[in-house]
């Protein structure tokens, strides 16, 4: 879909892109939701209010209550009715910013190795795969960030120049969502032959927590949910038995697995969780596999991972 399309969608249920705004999905008294523009020119909304988050597609299926292909359907006949004025519609296409740049600590503190710890990830594993904690963010050469005991920051470098990266910040949402150049790596690299089957995440962390399972399977991540469109593109190169989807456990991340296994044609193989187990983990507000090493343990991770892949 292009991005004047995907501005029209949004705009047709009455968002006003890349500025905070009251929820179109819900009574939102304090504004609580917004867009923003990704390096591959897909738009995504958040709902800060209810965590909620995803594409154009996610938020008609939101806005309607719809399953996936149902909301395609919508989408379909609105672009059609609209396909006029699409024509010559120019784009509001949010401006990145032109000078973003990061600086790391090559080594870590104590508070911050020990996030990592409580999910089983040792210092050396997050250098090994370019993880630090951020030391300065700078936009337009003006200091906005760094990790502190109370508010750790680390970096994602998704290659080995450090030109593509993507912050992560659990513990705010101003910086939630930065990254910069990820279009330059549209999913993470796989050590591709070292085990016959792939797994797919939607996050890097959730696949540093997978690896300290050390189960036979090589892995990748997606950067973030729903950015697809890179691991579709190389799929006819990547050689394993098997692919599969672990994404998040949530309704969204569901339906994310299902959008994934549609574009790849039955290539990639979602992987749920069973309804009872995947009920009690909502009930207690857990979504992936980080939120289950983190509420649950070690061994109910393994639990529930080995369940999932008999």
């Amino acid at each position: 879909m292009t991005l004047a399309e995907q501005e029209y969608i949004y705009e047709h249920f009455g968002v006003e892109l890349y500025t905070r705004i009251s929820s179109p999905l819900r009574d939102d008294s304090n504004p609580s939701f917004s867009t923003r523009l990704r390096d591959d020119d897909k738009i995504f909304w958040k709902d800060f209010g209810t965590g909620d988050s995803g594409d154009v597609y996610n938020f008609v299926m939101e806005y309607y209550g719809l399953d996936f292909r149902s909301a395609a359907l919508k989408i379909k006949d609105i672009l059609v009715g609209a396909s006029a004025e699409l024509k010559d519609r120019p784009v509001k296409k949010q401006k990145p910013p032109l000078n973003m740049d990061v600086v790391v600590f090559d080594t870590y503190k104590k508070f911050e190795a020990e996030y990592w710890l409580r999910r089983g990830i040792n210092v050396e594993s997050l250098i090994a795969d370019n993880v630090y904690p951020l030391k300065m963010l700078r936009k337009d050469k003006e200091f906005k960030a760094t990790s502190s005991s109370t508010n750790p920051k680390f970096v994602y470098f998704l290659n080995d120049d450090r030109t593509a990266w993507k912050l992560y910040s659990p513990l705010d949402t101003e910086f939630k969502w930065l990254s910069y150049n990820t279009h330059l790596v549209p999913y993470e690299s796989t050590p591709e032959g070292a085990h016959k089957d792939l797994i797919v995440f939607s996050s890097k962390k959730d696949r540093l927590v997978f690896k300290t399972l050390d189960l036979p399977y090589d892995t990748t991540s997606l950067i973030s949910e729903g950015n697809f469109a890179g691991l579709i593109k190389d799929l006819p190169n990547l050689k394993y038995d098997n692919i599969y989807a672990l994404l998040d456990f949530d309704p969204p991340g569901e339906n994310y697995t299902a959008q994934l296994e549609a574009q790849s044609v039955g290539r990639v193989k979602g992987l749920y969780l069973d309804t009872n187990t995947a009920n009690y983990l909502y009930s207690i507000g857990v979504k992936d596999i980080d939120d289950v090493r983190i509420k649950l343990g070690a061994a109910e991770l393994r639990l529930i991972i080995n369940k999932i892949l008999l």
